[in-house]
């Protein structure tokens, strides 16, 4: 059995796992929307991949599409198509991704041109609203995607995996040493993002095994209580393992540690180290806000991981670095 198809086994597993505790934390009827939101990321994975080792351009295009049919719907919504700026942001800045992965299948062409026009538009939409974390998340991409064809795709794939452990750490951190009062930090957070993380971790402490049960985040936060937009713990890991203890917590990064696996087993390639940014710049915007509880991003994140994995149509030299 090959290194990608024991990790797919793995993976398998490793949902299986993750569906079970949730079904199993306090108050497991809650867990049906954490649970949807998984089988829909796991068949989104599964259609990313047979779509990119089938019809390759087809993949990125359809996905662009569907993002530009979106964003259509919600241009008469001031709060964009998603209704959260964030959620928005990181959106569109999947979809940019997608546009690039198009473009380097056809990079001389009129079609490659075109795809191109898509990712910068894409990528320039955040810019406009107060997305800009995902706007910085595009120019990674580009830059991802310069470098790849540089022939450091690998390079590309171990910094995204990088910077994802990184900020989810320092998230956790934060949120630890967070004992009240304003610092620059905060400041650059925002007081209660830190309040909540803070209060997160508190509830992990109490609940460590089990977690609270679903639903019960914006309960058991004083913040939350004070402030019903405030109901999420604006940080996806430490929500879950709030309501779902350690194992839950562990669970849901072993799913993003599993995605840069996947990839690092598959030979160096700029698709490859796309699909690489693209989950980095998920898992990092999931370490700071509630984007994973908009379906469309998890479900984009999920395609292009799906793509990244899916092996060349035809075969090439692999690029190293």
């Amino acid at each position: 059995m090959s290194p990608g198809a024991r990790l797919d086994v793995t993976g398998i597993l490793l949902v299986i796992a993750t569906v079970a505790w949730f079904l199993l934390a306090p108050g497991g009827s809650g867990a049906v929307e954490a649970i949807g939101t998984l089988a829909l990321v796991a068949g989104g994975y599964v259609m990313g991949f047979g779509a990119a080792r089938l019809v390759w351009p087809l993949l990125p295009a359809a996905l662009v599409v569907i993002v530009a049919g979106v964003a259509l719907e919600g241009l008469t919504d001031p709060r964009g198509p998603l209704g959260y700026g964030n959620a928005n942001g990181i959106y569109f800045a999947l979809a940019a991704v997608a546009a690039l992965m198009l473009w380097t299948g056809a990079p001389r062409h009129l079609f490659g041109l075109v795809a191109l026009f898509l990712a910068l538009t894409f990528g320039l939409i955040p810019l406009t609203t107060d997305a800009r974390a995902s706007a910085a998340m595009f120019v990674l991409a580009a830059v991802a995607g310069v470098v790849g064809l540089l022939g450091r795709a690998r390079t590309v794939l171990v910094a995204s995996a990088g910077a994802f452990l990184v900020i989810l750490t320092a998230t956790i951190v934060l949120g630890t040493m967070y004992s009240g009062g304003s610092t620059r930090i905060g400041e650059a957070l925002t007081e209660r993002r830190l309040q909540l993380w803070h209060e997160a971790l508190a509830i992990v402490a109490e609940h460590p095994l089990a977690g609270a049960g679903f639903g019960s985040f914006e309960e058991l936060s004083a913040t939350a209580r004070s402030d019903r937009d405030a109901r999420w713990a604006h940080n996806e890991f430490l929500q879950v393992g709030a309501e779902a203890g350690v194992p839950g917590l562990l669970l849901l990064i072993g799913l993003f540690v599993w995605g840069f696996a996947r990839l690092s087993v598959e030979p160096a390639s700029v698709r490859n180290a796309l699909a690489g940014v693209a989950l980095a710049a998920t898992g990092i915007a999931a370490s700071v806000d509630y984007v994973l509880h908009f379906a469309a991003v998890p479900l984009s994140a999920a395609v292009l991981l799906g793509a990244g994995v899916a092996p060349e149509r035809k075969p090439r030299r692999p690029i190293t670095g």
